[in-house]
């Protein structure tokens, strides 16, 4: 089973650590989990990067 985990990305395989593995089947299910959440987050990022940010003119 370690030899699949360590063929994960650092990321996901740092948040699989985290969690009890009983089989295959549950390293992919919470590896695809991991991946999904990640994604999220990324994406987040990405759009609170393009917001405008508002400046008010004290004048």
């Amino acid at each position: 089973m370690n030899k699949y985990r360590y063929g994960l990305r650092g990321d996901i395989a740092h948040a699989v650590s985290l969690q009890h593995i009983a089989n295959f089947r549950d390293l992919i299910q919470k590896a695809y989990s991991a991946t999904v959440n990640q994604q999220r987050k990324d994406s987040g990022k990405f759009k609170q990067q393009l917001k405008v940010k508002e400046f008010s003119h004290k004048g």
